[in-house]
């Protein structure tokens, strides 16, 4: 599972709610957004209960590594 989803769904849905025109597209929006986190967050559970039941001890599960700057030593976690 993709972490970063939690960090980008939430920026769609404010950037969805910036764009709407009334209160009724701005509750509908933010809802639809809410909802996708929800069943993110249940899905992101169930893969972990999965992964340790399967006996996958590791430290960090969903960890994503990347280089942004490699002279400088500055990585994405």
């Amino acid at each position: 599972m993709n972490l970063n989803l939690f960090i980008i769904i939430p920026l769609l849905t404010s950037l969805l709610v910036l764009v709407t025109q009334n209160k009724n597209q701005v509750r509908l929006s933010a809802l639809f957004g809410s909802l996708i986190q929800l069943i993110i967050s249940i899905g992101l559970l169930v893969f972990y209960l999965n992964e340790r039941s399967n006996g996958n001890n590791a430290f960090m599960l969903f960890e994503t590594d990347i280089v942004w700057f490699k002279n400088w030593n500055i990585h994405y976690h």
